[in-house]
């Protein structure tokens, strides 16, 4: 049967239409991503920004002490902060606290906290060294004085720890509320006000009532992921991908959560659906994440999938798959694997000197001419690869035959004898059977004529075997050498010939 015409030979696999491209509509298309489509996308992370300067000792005892003032934190945030729910919602950086000894709110706050120590003369007192902060209490409220010489005229005022060191992450008196947290260079500092989480900036922090409670200081370079109450971080390397989960809004309005792969650089959310499933390399061949799908193939090979039951192949470079119905069955080599199949696809190359042989719907093709061919069919199925120079090649009714110059072929066609001449033979039909090749070049064939001995011998054998003796041999030819002439000549003893074949 003559090759349908819907088999065109390719030149390359590139123009075969059954191996898909990375911009395949049967593809996703580019689902790497930041988070700005995710609910809860920040710009940049609300962190509290430090309330004192570190670099004056003094600012962190007089925080101390303005804290202990019941409206204080009120008046600074209105005055110096600008501090409101409604930014931190919306990720925006808030202003830092600055403390200003000229400034009047700074100042008439400091003025009006009931403090009860005093400079004390040499040699009383007690003295605070340079670098250190000493606690006292009265009335239930906590204060601090700096590096000096101090004492408390008031008798309801207590030290209840002295010449504590600054030079430290953490200071929390015992049985005071008061907390100085150090959140060094790079490091984000997380902590829980009356059960709110709260991001501190890189700086100094004084607090001084409420309940706080310090969670720890992380910097950002040794983590990918930071997580505090509903606040995440991301921060992803080049060369590698984040997988997350994330609330995204659909087309139709509705909000559910959906896997995705987060590209390099840093990332911010405040979700409490949020969930960070850990870091792959960008170089992995195959990438599983929830419903989406990442396939690197290589140049020179081809991936071998499953999309919602239907089989496919893709092509050199990224392709990126959401499907709830997908599986991966691995690469193959295009140099390596002349005829590849998957599922009803194949792909197969016919090189230079070769014929391919195939069923299609139960019909023998030959693929006679060099090329690729590609069929998506549950009715075809390739059988294997010939020598074009094969001499016979058969595949079910159909054969092609090359007669040689020299020789004849013999066949018969529904019986009748037919003699093919030289050159190629194509043939189809079932009752055209081949017979094999008849050589038409003429042989020389020697004779030699038997000597009295030799048809002496074949007389008693002939003698034998009418008067029924059994020393007739079961042999219906003999080779006998002839010792005058060192011919070997085959006879036959039923009959009596003088002349034999020399071999």
């Amino acid at each position: 049967m003559t090759v349908p015409s819907h088999f065109v030979p390719h030149k390359s696999y590139e123009e075969c239409r059954l191996i898909d491209k990375p911009d395949s509509p049967r593809n996703t298309g580019f689902i790497l991503s930041t988070l700005e489509e995710c609910e809860g996308y920040l710009t940049s992370l609300p962190m509290l920004k430090p309330n004192v300067d570190r670099s004056k000792p003094e600012t962190i005892a007089n925080m101390v002490n303005i804290l202990t003032l019941t409206k204080a934190s009120p008046l600074l945030k209105e005055e110096e902060l600008k501090f409101s729910r409604e930014v931190m919602e919306k990720g925006e950086p808030l202003p830092m606290y600055k403390i200003d000894q000229k400034n009047e709110v700074v100042m008439k706050l400091l003025n009006s906290a009931k403090i009860s120590h005093m400079a004390a003369p040499f040699p009383l007192g007690h003295i605070v060294k340079p670098g250190y902060i000493s606690f006292y209490k009265m009335d239930g409220k906590t204060y601090a004085v700096p590096e000096g010489r101090w004492m408390l005229p008031n008798p309801k005022a207590v030290w209840v720890d002295k010449n504590i060191t600054l030079n430290q992450d953490l200071i929390s008196p015992p049985g005071t509320q008061v907390k100085i947290v150090r959140v060094p260079s790079g490091a984000l500092g997380l902590i829980f006000d009356q059960g709110v989480g709260v991001l501190l900036d890189e700086g100094t922090h004084v607090f001084n009532g409420g309940q706080i409670t310090i969670e720890k200081t992380i910097h950002f370079n040794s983590t990918v992921h930071i997580n505090h109450d509903d606040y995440n971080y991301l921060r992803v390397l080049r060369g590698k991908y984040a997988k997350i989960w994330a609330e995204i809004k659909g087309d139709d309005g509705t909000i559910s959560l959906k896997p995705r792969l987060i590209k390099e650089g840093e990332h911010m959310i405040k979700s409490d659906l949020f969930v960070y499933s850990g870091i792959v390399d960008v170089s992995e061949k195959f990438i599983k994440h929830g419903s989406m799908y990442q396939l690197n193939v290589p140049k020179g090979s081809l991936a071998k999938v499953w999309h919602d039951n239907m089989p496919r192949l893709l092509g050199e470079g990224i392709h990126m798959i959401e499907s709830t119905n997908f599986r991966f069955d691995g690469i193959v080599s295009i140099a390596d694997t002349p005829c590849i199949t998957h599922g009803t696809i194949t792909i197969f190359r016919v090189p230079r000197g070769e014929i391919g042989l195939a069923w299609d719907n139960n019909e023998p093709m030959f693929f006679e001419m060099q090329g690729i061919y590609e069929e998506d069919s549950p009715d075809f199925q390739f059988v294997e690869y010939r020598d074009a120079d094969e001499p016979l090649i058969k595949l079910g009714a159909k054969k092609i035959a090359f007669v040689q110059t020299g020789s004849v072929g013999v066949s018969y066609d529904e019986g009748t004898l037919k003699i093919l001449p030289q050159g190629k033979h194509t043939i189809e039909s079932a009752t055209h059977w081949f017979k094999g090749f008849l050589s038409t070049q003429q042989k020389s064939i020697r004779l030699a004529t038997y000597s009295s001995n030799q048809k002496l011998a074949n007389k008693i054998q002939m003698q034998n075997k009418t008067n029924g003796s059994k020393t007739v041999t079961t042999s219906t030819s003999h080779k006998v050498r002839d010792s005058n002439t060192g011919v070997t000549l085959n006879y036959s003893p039923d009959q009596n010939y003088d002349l034999a074949i020399c071999e």
